[in-house]
C-alpha cells in the first residue's frame, strides 16, 4: 500500500512540473499563475510535513488549512478575472479541497479516507483542467493569434463602448 501511494505521489509530482513547464512555455498569465499556485502549493506542503509531521487525516493539519485557504484565494482572482472559463472549474475543485478541512471541524468522528478524498483528488482533477485549459489557449491561439488574458475592468470600459458621460453628453433633460 505504502509502494503505491509513493508511486502515486511520484506520478502527481511530475505532471504537476510538466504542468509548470508547458504552462510557462505555451500558456498565458492565467495558466501560468494557475499552475505556478499549484507547485508553490506542493512544496509548501513538503515544508509544512517537515514542520508538522505527515497527515493522519484523523485530526486538521492546520498547514494544510493556511495552504489550502492561500490556493483558494489566488485561483478565486484568477477565475473572477481570467478571460477564460476553466478557472471556474480549479477554482471550485479548491472550494471542495477548504470545505473538506472545514467539516472536520465539525464532525470529528468523520472517516479517514472521506477527509482525504475531499483533500487530495480535487488536486488530481485540477491538473486535468489546467491541462485542457491549456490545449483550449494554444488552441485558439493558433487559430485566432493573441488574445487578451484578462477580462477588461468594469471601472475600465472597452474601447469604443460609450461611458455614461459621453452617452448623456449634449442631451437635455426636461425643458
Amino acid at each position: 500500500m505504502t509502494a503505491h501511494l509513493t508511486l502515486l505521489v511520484v506520478f502527481y509530482n511530475a505532471i504537476v512540473l510538466a504542468t509548470v513547464v508547458l504552462a510557462l512555455c505555451k500558456g498565458d498569465e492565467p495558466e501560468q499563475l494557475t499552475s505556478l499556485v499549484i507547485m508553490t502549493g506542493l512544496f509548501a506542503d513538503l515544508v509544512n510535513h517537515w514542520l508538522l509531521g505527515a497527515p493522519n487525516f484523523f485530526t486538521i493539519n492546520p498547514g494544510h488549512l493556511v495552504l489550502d485557504g492561500w490556493q483558494l484565494i489566488v485561483l478565486m482572482w484568477v477565475a473572477l478575472y481570467a478571460n477564460r472559463g476553466w478557472p471556474l472549474w480549479v477554482a471550485a475543485l479548491q472550494m471542495i479541497v477548504v470545505a473538506g478541512h472545514l467539516s472536520k471541524l465539525f464532525d470529528v468522528a468523520e472517516i479517514r479516507r472521506g477527509y482525504w478524498v475531499m483533500i487530495a483528488v480535487p488536486g488530481y482533477i485540477q491538473l486535468a483542467v489546467v491541462w485542457i485549459g491549456l490545449a483550449s489557449h494554444m488552441r485558439r491561439v493558433g487559430r485566432i493569434g493573441p488574445y487578451a488574458a484578462w477580462r477588461p475592468r468594469l471601472s475600465d470600459p472597452p474601447k469604443g463602448v460609450p461611458t455614461d458621460d459621453r452617452r448623456t453628453a449634449g442631451v437635455r433633460t426636461g425643458s
